[in-house]
């Protein structure tokens, strides 16, 4: 496939290219912290394929992402921006980026939380939602959880496959959970996804 990027607009290629090149540094970060199985999480996987969709302007791969992480990531900054405005603390969820033990350069790439909801609004309002968006974030989900639990460790707990909250659940077997928790994860997409198709559609 040609990719004319003469003919494309100069605003979502720079975009695009900031989110890909802020996803090359978590994959520097984590590689040599010698712990890749953290790119795994949706939201680094979000960061570069939204980026990718800028890109190539693809209304399918941006609503995908709209789909697997708005949400998430407004979650995140509902949590944070409380706390870095005002010192509120809310759900302690983004606590660790207040941690002097965490690295500065962790806590620094974390902060891409704060402009991607944004950057997947701009993304949705300027190409349109794709109405199978879901669908195909329900399989990137699918993947990044199956490589999620076979290569996880209970401390990191990628993606929380083994437990909500970076901590393990013992009320039922490992793979049930695992079952339970993707079919929550493609039930809020599709709550989204009837949301969003009200609004923005793009065949």
């Amino acid at each position: 496939m040609k990719i004319d990027i003469k003919n494309r607009n100069k605003f979502s290629l720079f975009i695009g290219i900031i989110c890909v090149l802020w996803w090359l540094g978590v994959v520097y970060y984590w590689i040599s912290r010698g712990m890749p199985e953290h790119l795994l999480w949706t939201c680094d996987l979000a960061l570069v394929l939204t980026g990718i969709g800028l890109i190539l302007e693809s209304p399918l791969l941006i609503s995908s992402q709209f789909i697997g992480a708005f949400v998430i990531q407004l979650g995140w900054n509902l949590d944070f921006l409380p706390r870095f405005l005002f010192d509120i603390k809310t759900f302690g969820y983004t606590s660790y980026m207040f941690s002097e033990s965490k690295p500065f350069a962790e806590r620094a790439l974390s902060m891409m939380h704060v402009f991607l909801p944004f950057v997947l609004i701009y993304g949705v309002v300027k190409y349109g939602y794709h109405k199978k968006g879901w669908r195909l974030q329900a399989c990137i989900a699918a993947a990044a959880y199956f490589l999620s639990y076979l290569t996880t460790s209970e401390a990191d707990n990628t993606n929380w496959i083994l437990g909500p909250f970076w901590k393990r659940q013992e009320i039922m077997h490992p793979i049930l959970y695992a079952v339970i928790l993707y079919l929550l994860t493609v039930f809020m997409y599709y709550l989204v996804h009837l949301i969003m198709k009200k609004f923005f559609v793009k065949e």
